[in-house]
């Protein structure tokens, strides 16, 4: 054993479970407890004397005056009891390894109530220092011999508890039972008190005062105490059914979401309740959004609501909730229905693609599946003359081949071999064929599709279910399951299902249908059985009966049912276990039951329900509990036979919102069961038994509420023309919700209609049924039984030494679980400079997130398109007079309340936007019959279209210097020539884009075939461009404006440095800026005077963590926070604040109050505890505490003279050597400890004798190469005079890394060391005399000093570590004091070199002044592209100058740029088969390729803040959404594995957008990191593929650019 590892004793192993109940009227069992364990202090002669660990049993009788002591494993009250002590111990032979038994004289107690059994082990080693601790742990066992049963079922909002007799398992009527509830370290209370009624049952209401609390059941009957710890689980009470309707799943930034809601709330009796007015028992609503939390919801006495959500324009794309939460004063606000949608702006689909068959299966005999395939155009009609790639599988078989689809439609029949359907797996055999078709449309759009077929001889199929391990000779249930949904044809009420057993053979066939035949085969030489009892539900029967296997082995169950067409088919199962098996994996028990079977079926209120359930038992007691699980559970018993019983109950009001049935049977005593297979000594069949039923659900018939809806519409509409939309419904008078809603969104992100969640027209069904069940019966046991067990594991224990020698991972971690997944919800601002024009504050890193304002609420496939003073009827440019579509909308129409006539009619004007496509429309109907709700939903589409129309085939945006081929796709009803003309506009005199070549082209368009029709462009400048495309075809004519951005070809990127200006030498700071684009450059200057104003923000973080510990914790609050505190008032008072100030006075009571609770703390002997003692069941004293707390005193000066004080120094003293005086003379001292101990009582101090060892300080210091960074730093506080002193201060000096504005020191893998550890080095550097003020590398460490953060996470949950912040806060004082910067006199003053302008000048004479600001454009500073600032300081003291530069570099890199990070893309062709190759230099990749783009990161230093990486791109890409990213916590969990070497750092969030993708992680540790996303190739032409950014997000100028790349891609073959 080593001081760094925590080996404690085990706590003490009994042989039995920790509750048992013995036979009534049988003796207490010989108790035999063992004890095994380490022993810290271990002597092998005398270990007794040396070692401060023991154990302690007590026995007391238990009775309920003792129930706070038995649930929480207490020694007994008052003198209740007697001590005993082991009667044998000795070591088992390895270090400190050793065995206690204790024999226990519990015949003394054989005729009390009952007999609790406690064992104190006391005196373990604690998890921060070796050595022993004067505390204890329990360990309980409790007995009773009464004759009383308690079981307990637990239905949603009740807990019943039923009352039997173990003797004769009769109901107890009269039983009063106790309820106690029992919470984490709080005394037991008694909760609730009931009598069991006629049927023994007592029932209880559970309510708020039950959560999370242990609930446990008492009763004393016959003077015996009985106990049952209770499973239990509240459930929301009232009764809600609530649903929401959306037009549709998919949203853009700044879109609106329509939302319509309908909700329901019944009472107790099933009545719905009015929900306009809430009120104490009906709940109010509110919606919730990620952007908005509580919108509150007004519903109507109908129960419906609608209203309007708007999305933010900056809302970052993924996938968002709305849900929809009931409130009730007093419960847990409950959701209650809930819609979640994706906000994107995806490329949207120019084609539609599909793929049907009406094959439901692959049949492996004729093994062909014909299939459908279509191609159309977003108009409706055929995509003639396309091609579509045709995959399938089966297994591992797999094919891909071509089709042409001349008329854009094919029927295909796929053929395949005989071998994908052979099998080795013989009769388990379960196979699927895939079919998937990909398609890219003429636009270059990729459409896939996918079908799968089971491979079956039938569309009807059925399984086998078996329950449980089937014990020869006894009934064992088989129910077969026949799924009839496909197709759904009505089944024969005569169907029959045969089941057979026999011997179990294994195949000799490798094909489905001959698998059949051989199982065919076998059922006809079976020996038939009785026919199973037949239940035909929807869609599926169901089939059981049961079975008697004769002996052991392997058995095959064989089904068989009758097909569609009337074919019979077979199924199969094996059953049974070997006699091998039996013997390795014996029963350890068993019941004797089957699962109930359901009689009768559509039940109304008032029937009678019977229920079939076969009995193993000669008699035994059933109790039944049904109802509808929220409070009105009725509860019948009954007396049962061997052999079938039928069961009978009426049901009433308690089932009307549908209802369940559930039970238990017990049993007497009786004769022990001879079991013919191998069991555990342990099973004693001749014990009661108690087993609970199978829930079952009874189907009770309700009024049909569907609504019948119809809507009426034209198949085809123009644009601008006008149409109705006819809306009927089977009733009068009723309110409907239309709504249409483009399809294009429908199709990129599937919404499903009618919506599954939609019930509130079926029959009320409550989904979350729940029941559980405990019984005393199940702890019962025996005399013997026990002893047996005990004896066996003696042997085990005695057999298997055992040592636990692993270490404690103490250290939180270091606050990785940031949540930077979140922060482009958060915003960039903070962390960004950002500048002020036209009265907006514009963020200039456009790795943020994008701002700019959706104009049109909807995308023309994919293309923003935004109206202008043009649009409209006007002139295309030839003169003649063309109308010019503008007006796009994806929710053309939303409207709720419109009324039905008398007639159920209604008709709503239709005014199709300018959309081309298919527009889907749907409609809701409700109404109110004696306050019930009858709903009813449909659906239709129509396409929107002209005569000849055009559809944009456009990139979605471009970068200056791209050529590019883009246009339009032409499609017209009929044959003809036609001319097709482009015009640029822009607000400019030049547009951003110029055309090559001529601006009309003459086609020849084929009906219903599109056809695209490209022109060639160049972007020449960053703006927005007007394309007006204009079609002329005979006396028709199309056309439509589209606005094409041309953007940078870089990103802005962020500089910054910081610097100190001293005024001891006058030196000047220079620096001269970069060349950037012109307008792009953004200069910001931050500068002061010391850094009491980050020491003034680490203080109060501290203070108000330290209120919130003592107002929630009083004196029991965290140690380490009590002592952190004590520090602050001198620290105030050394900056000159004066005591006036409110901040000097809080920390002042502060103080008072924490030094306080520390000295009455200190009554422990062996020093301050780490944790208050209601947190952790032992309060573990730390020596590093106490040597913390020392030195905080020390430092702050506090009461050093006071006596009291004195004494708790010198018992934390001792607390501080106690660990270094407990080594034997061949050990080496802990050195990384001492060092502590030295810095905290100097060196000076005289250490402990400790024999064999020399520990003075002097020691210590010369062994520092053997010690941690912060332990030399810890000494170089504590002396700066040693000869080592030099040396230590270099050595800390030379793990400094510069990382942009601050340095860090590092320690292993380049990791950084916690905040308080680069403290306490500043700190050391600061103080050790080698180091001069202006030295460049302690400013910036101090920079990261003062910047970090003193948050750890401890299991993922952030934490603020108060001693990491006051070692920051002295290392900031003794920065500044070293600089002369806690009093300043300094002026700085910033120019523009060559002109001498003065830029900006500031006097800082107080350590309070706030910094000064200056952000200014650099075409505002100077007429040079790359002016030179000056930077001096005249005065006292030190200024700290922060820089930083935005703007975007004048030329494009070829190769990356190093700033911290190395990035580094690689381009790669994905083909079919998944192979990649990388693109070569002349390669010219070709439209619908998909290519897979990486980034690759390497960083020098663990980046710990968060990660951003910004890919813009390609003009001619589409990037795909789905980027593989790992959640923050597998981050987290990665981050604390030993070896980080071979470990994946995916990103923790990516966010995909047309213009770039944007890859962001948590944390990145030092190495090589690659991350990568899939796109395809949309456009022709030539094109830069801009370099990538990535940056560290809390330090931006921690960077790096990649390569750039230029790629050409070929015009398509069309």
């Amino acid at each position: 054993s080593t001081q760094s590892t925590w080996t404690a004793p085990l706590n003490t192993i009994m042989a039995l479970p920790s509750t048992h109940y013995v036979t009534p009227n049988s003796r207490f069992p010989n108790y035999t407890i063992l004890g095994r364990g380490l022993v810290p202090a271990y002597d092998p002669k005398t270990w007794k004397d040396k070692s401060c660990s023991g154990r302690k049993a007590y026995i007391y009788e238990a009775t309920l005056d003792e129930v706070d002591a038995i649930l929480h494993c207490k020694p007994p009250v008052a003198a209740n009891g007697k001590q005993y002590g082991p009667a044998k111990a000795g070591h088992l032979g390895r270090y400190g390894d050793f065995l206690e038994e204790w024999n226990l004289p519990v015949q003394n107690y054989t005729n009390n109530t009952g007999m609790a059994v406690v064992i104190e082990t006391y005196g373990i080693e604690g998890p921060w220092e070796p050595g022993c601790r004067n505390f204890s742990t329990y360990t309980c066992h409790y007995y009773s011999t009464s004759p009383l049963g308690l079981s307990s079922i637990s239905i949603n909002e009740q807990l019943g508890i039923w009352v039997t007799n173990i003797a004769d398992s009769k109901p107890i009527p009269g039983v009063t039972i106790h309820l106690y509830g029992t919470q984490y370290h709080q005394e037991s209370k008694l909760t609730a008190t009931a009598q069991s009624d006629a049927n023994g049952l007592a029932l209880f209401k559970l309510s708020n005062e039950w959560d999370y609390k242990t609930i446990t059941a008492f009763s004393v009957h016959e003077g015996k105490l009985t106990m049952l710890s209770v499973s239990h689980r509240r459930v929301h009470t009232p009764k809600v059914q609530a649903d929401l309707l959306i037009e549709r799943g998919l949203y853009r930034s700044g879109e609106t979401i329509h939302v319509k809601g309908y909700v329901q709330v019944y009472d107790q009796s099933g009545k719905q309740v009015d929900v306009s007015q809430p009120n104490k028992l009906t709940p109010s609503f509110y919606i919730n959004v990620r952007w908005n939390p509580r919108i509150n919801v007004s519903i109507s006495k109908s129960g419906e609501f609608s209203l309007d959500i708007v999305v933010p324009v900056d809302m970052k794309h993924g996938s968002y909730g709305i849900l929809l939460f009931g409130a009730i004063e007093g419960e847990h606000d409950t959701l209650e229905s809930s819609q979640y949608i994706s906000i994107a702006d995806p490329r949207l689909p120019t084609g539609i693609l599909e793929l049907s068959s009406d094959a439901l299966i692959c049949h492996p005999v004729d093994r062909t599946v014909s299939i459908k395939i279509a191609t159309k155009t977003y108009l409706g009609g055929p995509s003639k003359d396309s091609q579509v790639t045709l995959r399938w599988s089966i297994g591992s078989e797999q094919n891909e081949t071509k089709l042409m689809l001349p008329q854009g439609v094919i029927d295909h029949v796929l053929t395949f071999p005989e071998t994908a359907f052979e099998s080795k797996k013989g009769w388990s055999t379960t196979q699927d064929v895939n079919i998937e078709v990909e398609w890219f449309t003429p636009a270059r759009d990729r459409l896939t599709q996918s079908l799968n077929l089971p491979v079956r001889l039938s569309s009807w199929y059925a399984n086998i279910e078996l329950s449980g391990r089937a014990v020869p000779q006894y009934p064992y249930l088989v129910t077969v399951k026949v799924d009839t949904s496909k197709p759904n044809k009505l089944v024969p009420s005569n169907y029959e299902v045969n089941i057979r057993v026999l011997a179990a053979n294994k195949t000799k066939e490798t094909l489905l249908h001959k698998i059949e035949k051989e199982l065919a085969d076998l059922f006809e030489k079976s020996e038939p059985l009785a026919l199973p009892t037949i239940n035909i539900e929807d869609s599926q029967v169901i089939a059981s009966t049961h079975i008697t296997l004769n002996d052991l082995g392997k058995y095959l169950v064989i089904a068989r049912y009758f097909d569609e067409n009337g074919n019979a088919r077979y199924t199969h199962e094996v059953v049974g276990n070997s006699a091998e098996e039996w013997r390795l994996n014996p029963l350890t028990e068993w019941y004797a039951v089957s699962t109930p079977e359901l009689l009768t079926k559509n039940h109304h209120v008032g029937d009678t329900v019977e229920l079939k359930w076969l009995s193993p038992f000669l008699k035994s007691t059933a109790l039944l509990v049904w109802g509808d699980g929220q409070g009105n559970a009725q509860s019948q018993v009954y007396e049962l036979e061997k052999g079938d019983n039928v069961l009978k109950f009426k049901i009433g009001q308690e089932c009307i919102l549908g209802c369940h049935v559930t039970g238990m049977v017990c049993t007497p005593p009786h004769s022990p069961i001879t079991l013919p297979v191998p069991h555990s000594p342990l099973l004693d069949t001749a014990l009661p038994q108690m087993v609970s039923l199978s829930s079952l659900e009874v189907h009770v018939v309700q009024p049909n509420r569907t609504l019948d809806v119809t809507l009426t519409l034209p198949n085809y509409v123009s644009p601008g023309k006008a149409t109705e939309i006819e809306v009927q419904a089977n009733v009068k008078n009723g309110k409907a919700t239309v709504w249409v809603v483009d399809q294009s969104l429908i199709d990129v992100h599937p919404h499903s209609w009618p919506p599954k969640h939609l019930e509130v027209a079926k029959p009320f069904k409550f989904a979350d049924w729940w029941a559980d069940f405990r019984s005393i019966y199940n702890d019962l046991t025996s005399a013997d039984i026990i002893e047996k067990a005990t004896n066996n594991v003696i042997e085990i224990i005695k057999g298997n030494p055992w040592v636990w020698d692993a270490p404690i991972p103490f250290r939180a971690g270091r606050g990785l679980d940031l949540g930077i997944d979140d922060f482009l919800d958060q915003g960039y601002d903070t962390l960004t400079p950002s500048i002020w024009k036209d009265g907006q504050d514009t963020i200039l890193d456009t790795a943020a997130y994008t701002t700019r304002t959706l104009n049109s609420p909807m995308a023309l496939h994919s293309l923003s398109v935004k109206e202008s003073a043009s649009m409209g009827s006007g002139s295309d440019g030839s003169g003649k007079s063309v109308t010019v579509r503008s007006n796009f909308q994806a929710t053309p129409i939303f409207q709720t309340e419109v009324s039905l006539d008398e007639n159920g009619r209604v008709k709503i004007p239709f005014l199709p936007p300018d959309n081309l496509g298919t527009w889907t429309v749907r409609a809701v109907v409700h109404s109110v019959d004696n306050n019930q709700l009858h709903i009813g939903t449909a659906e239709a589409k129509t396409v929107s279209r002209n005569p000849v129309s055009l559809i944009a085939s456009l990139p979605r945006q471009v970068r200056v210097g791209d050529s590019f081929f883009a246009g339009c796709t032409v499609n017209s009803i009929d044959d003809g020539d036609a001319l097709l003309r482009v015009t640029l506009t822009s607000t400019d005199s030049n547009t951003a884009v110029e055309l090559v070549g001529s601006n009309e082209k003459s086609i020849h368009v084929s009906a219903e075939t599109p056809l695209e029709v490209v022109f060639e462009f160049k972007s020449i400048k960053v703006g927005t461009t007007k394309l007006q495309f204009t079609v002329d075809l005979a006396d028709w004519s199309d056309a439509f404006i589209i606005e094409l951005d041309s953007v940078g070809l870089q990103l802005p990127v962020f500089i910054a440095s910081s610097f100190a200006v001293t005024t001891e030498n006058q030196r000047e700071e220079k620096i001269e800026l970069p060349d950037a684009v012109v307008g792009s450059g953004v200069l910001n200057i931050s500068a002061g005077v010391g850094r009491y104003p980050a020491l003034s923000g680490i203080s109060q973080s501290l203070v108000k963590h330290v209120n919130q510990q003592l107002n929630s914790q009083g004196k029991w609050a965290h140690t380490r926070d009590l002592i952190s505190v004590i520090a602050l008032p001198t620290i105030y008072e050394s900056y000159g604040i004066h005591p006036s100030e409110p901040i000097f006075g809080e920390t002042m009571r502060l103080q008072k109050s924490s030094l306080s609770y520390l000295l009455e703390i200190t009554k422990y002997p062996d020093g301050l505890p780490e944790m208050p003692p209601q947190f952790i069941t032992v309060p573990w004293p730390s020596p590093e505490l106490n040597a913390y707390a020392i030195y905080v005193i020390k430092r702050s000066r506090v009461l050093t003279t006071d006596i009291t004080v004195q004494r708790a120094i010198a018992l934390w003293t001792d607390a501080a050597w106690a660990p270094h005086t407990q080594i034997d003379s061949k050990s080496t001292p802990n050195y990384e400890g001492l060092a502590s101990v030295y810095f905290a009582l100097g060196s000076d101090a005289t250490p402990r004798k400790l024999p064999g060892h020399d520990i003075s300080f002097n020691t210590v210091i010369k062994n520092y190469k053997s010690l941690s960074l912060t332990a030399m730093a810890k000494l170089l506080l504590t002396s700066t005079q040693s000869p080592e002193s030099s040396e230590i201060a270099q050595t800390l000096y030379s793990h400094l890394r510069v990382q942009g504005r601050t340095a860090y020191v590092s320690g292993q893998n380049s990791r950084a060391l916690p905040i308080g550890s680069q403290a306490l080095i500043l700190s050391a550097l600061v103080k050790s005399n080698e180091f001069t003020k202006d030295d460049q590398l302690l400013e910036k460490l101090a920079n990261y000093v003062a910047s970090g953060n003193d948050y750890r996470s401890v299991t993922c949950i952030p934490t603020l570590n108060s001693q990491d912040a006051v070692y920051r806060i002295f290392a900031i004082q003794d920065y500044d004091n070293f600089l002369g910067s806690s009093q300043p006199d300094l002026t700085l003053t910033v120019k523009e070199q060559e002109s001498a302008r003065i830029l900006l000048q500031r006097k800082f004479d107080g350590n309070d002044q706030p910094s000064v600001e200056l952000t200014q454009r650099w075409n505002d500073i100077s007429s040079k592209s790359n002016p030179t600032l000056s930077f001096t300081g005249t005065g006292k003291g030190q200024a700290t100058v922060s820089l930083g530069l935005e703007f975007v570099p004048a030329l494009v890199p070829k190769d990356p740029i190093y700033a911290g990070l190395y990035v580094e893309k690689s381009i790669k062709i994905v083909y079919g088969n998944g192979t990649l190759s990388p693109i070569k230099p002349d390669e010219i990749l070709t439209p619908g390729q998909i290519v897979e783009v990486t980034i690759q990161i390497l960083t020098p230093d663990e980046l710990s803040g968060g990660v951003i990486a910004v890919e813009p791109l390609a003009s001619c890409l589409e990037a795909f959404e789905n980027v593989p990213t790992a959640s923050p916590r597998r981050l987290f969990n990665r981050y604390r594995h030993s070896n980080l070497e071979h470990i994946h750092f995916y990103p923790t969030a990516a966010e995909v957008r047309k213009d770039q993708v944007t890859f962001i992680s948590s944390y990145l540790p030092a190495g090589t990191h690659s991350w990568t996303y899939q796109a395809i190739v949309v456009t022709s032409g030539q094109f830069t593929v801009p370099p990538a950014k990535v940056y560290a997000s809390q330090q931006p100028e921690v960077m790096g650019l990649s390569n750039s790349l230029n790629v050409q891609v070929a015009l398509p073959s069309r």
